[in-house]
């Protein structure tokens, strides 16, 4: 998983952060930090409840909130993304969940060429829908 500061820089630029309706803003602001820690700057808000209060807590990623990108549903956040990557702490039964740190060299293979979308939706998403 070596890669050069030039592909590793494509990587991280090929990548986003998608948080889908997260309605508390501290949140927003403590998730807004995780790309700033991470290299990764490109967060993309599906639905947020943002307030000053998720600058306040995402301190020195405020220049990750502010160029975030905002939009009114998953389907057009992700619509530029070759992959999307979908994330749970649930058990499945499904043979297409793998822990993270398995999944990662894909992530990152697809990454040198592709565009891709790692989604964090709240936790209350899915069974709200199935009402």
């Amino acid at each position: 998983m070596c890669a050069s500061i030039s592909d590793r820089e494509r990587i991280v630029k090929n990548i986003s952060i998608v948080l889908v309706s997260s309605q508390v803003p501290d949140n927003i602001g403590l998730c807004a930090r995780v790309p700033k820690n991470t290299y990764f700057s490109n967060l993309r808000l599906v639905n947020p409840n943002l307030s000053a209060k998720s600058f306040e807590v995402s301190k020195r990623a405020r220049d990750v909130l502010k160029k975030a990108k905002v939009f009114n549903s998953l389907k057009e956040a992700v619509g530029y993304s070759h992959f999307v990557f979908g994330t749970t702490r649930r058990k499945r039964e499904y043979n297409l969940v793998h822990n993270f740190s398995d999944i990662l060299p894909v992530i990152v293979a697809f990454g040198r060429k592709a565009r891709i979308s790692i989604v964090f939706r709240r936790k209350t998403s899915a069974s709200q829908k199935r009402k």
